[in-house]
């Protein structure tokens, strides 16, 4: 017995409804598998970059941890060694000093010495012009003169010490007076004063003249020259 048309045509999309809803369900439940197997492994790899991300922020603290310490430890020793070149560099300015008053000192006792012995010079003379340079005007100049005499004297010699400079100032030579000091020793004396050269002067010497009863008795002119130190003149 035939079917009829309607019916046929029916079953014929019935049929196909669920081969789709079928095939709908396979693609769906493939899909399902995909994203479960891909999460997964998404997961998994999430995970071990957490890890190494862990990891290397631990390294990084370490390596931030022992940055600092070598910091602080370079720190310290810089302190450490501005602080002894400081020290090194005041201990070799004493160490200078007491060395200069060491030279000092044995000049003297030598010079006493050959007084007392008798073997210096008997005569009143200059026996040292020290001229020092002053730290900040550069026109300004110390010195220091040293007049003795060896003789065994009752009374202390006196008269008046002048001190003169010889300089040049374009083609002439000119001298001008620097100072005056009232002499009276017996064996040493020792005298201190400023020099300021007169601008445009070259300086050539020092001339110290010292005066008695209007007389002049001793006459000694010296170069100019500028020590750190004293300079012994020969007796």
């Amino acid at each position: 017995m035939l079917k009829p048309p309607e019916l046929h045509n029916e079953q014929l999309t019935a049929k196909m409804l669920l081969k789709l809803v079928i095939v709908l369900i396979v693609i769906a439940l493939i899909i399902w598998l995909y994203r479960q197997q891909t999460t997964g492994e998404l997961s998994d790899k999430i995970a071990m970059l957490e890890q190494e991300n862990g990891q290397l922020l631990a390294y990084k603290k370490s390596l931030t941890e022992q940055h600092k310490n070598v910091t602080e430890q370079l720190l310290s020793e810089q302190q450490a060694a501005a602080v002894q070149k400081v020290t090194n560099a005041k201990l070799l300015q004493r160490l200078n000093t007491l060395q200069d008053s060491i030279i000092e000192l044995n000049k003297e006792l030598s010079f006493y010495q050959n007084i007392t012995q008798g073997t210096a010079t008997s005569k009143l003379h200059v026996r040292e012009l020290n001229i020092t340079a002053a730290n900040k005007q550069s026109n300004h100049y110390h010195y220091q003169l040293v007049i003795s005499q060896g003789k065994k004297i009752s009374k202390p010699i006196q008269g008046q010490l002048t001190l003169s400079l010889i300089g040049q100032v374009g083609p002439d030579i000119k001298t001008i007076s620097i100072n005056e000091h009232q002499l009276k020793l017996r064996h040493v004396q020792v005298f201190n004063g400023q020099i300021k050269l007169p601008e445009n002067m070259e300086p050539k010497s020092i001339k110290i003249s010292l005066t008695q009863k209007k007389k002049t008795t001793l006459s000694k002119t010296i170069d100019w020259q500028v020590t750190t130190s004293p300079t012994q003149l020969k007796r």
